[in-house]
């Protein structure tokens, strides 16, 4: 995502053009966290997606244009849906990423892992189970035949295919639009000498 800040052509038009600039890069510098936080905050809206592996993918940087551009950029990878508050039923136990916990009363209808990858949408997968690797990451995996093997790794959508999606950009956009507009004319009053 990219947000350029609109505004300065007509500030040139009454201020000094040092005046200008010093408050348009001080708006970008200052508006690209709050972006960061509108993308955490748009993506949790509607997806289950824990706040850490959203810190993972999201970065931000100031790019060229002598500071009056930001770019936000997300990570293509996608996220394990063992982060998508996973259980995996089997007989009368529940195991997800913390630990197994035993039922005290018999086992459950339903054998297989649950996820919630949409807020308040949970996804039933039969022959599916979780398991932890030698590199410490928990997958989650679905038997595709009907003995033991052969196996299937089962990836969610990536972070990027998320924020895509004009459900979240537009939220976002506008967002930050208008978090640029308010704190430009703040710094525009306050380089020029208006407020201290």
């Amino acid at each position: 995502m990219r947000f350029q800040l609109s505004g300065v052509r007509e500030a040139l038009s009454f201020l000094p053009a040092e005046v200008v600039f010093k408050a348009a890069r001080s708006t970008v510098a200052k508006v690209k966290p709050s972006a960061v936080a509108a993308v955490t905050a748009e993506l949790r809206k509607v997806w289950n997606v824990p706040r850490s592996e959203i810190g993972k993918r999201v970065d931000s940087r100031i790019s060229g244009a002598g500071g009056l551009e930001a770019t936000i950029t997300v990570g293509g990878r996608s996220v394990s849906l063992s982060y998508f508050s996973a259980k995996q039923m089997r007989g009368a136990a529940v195991i997800t990423r913390k630990g197994t916990k035993i039922r005290k009363r018999g086992s459950f209808a339903f054998q297989g892992v649950s996820v919630t990858v949409e807020n308040s949408k949970t996804t039933l997968l039969h022959q599916a189970f979780m398991q932890k690797m030698k590199s410490g990451h928990v997958g989650i995996f679905i038997r595709t035949g009907v003995s033991r093997y052969p196996i299937r790794h089962k990836d969610s959508i990536s972070l990027a295919s998320m924020v895509s999606q004009a459900r979240i950009s537009e939220p976002v956009v506008a967002r930050i639009e208008e978090r640029m507009e308010t704190v430009f004319e703040h710094e525009l009053k306050f380089y020029s000498g208006e407020i201290a």
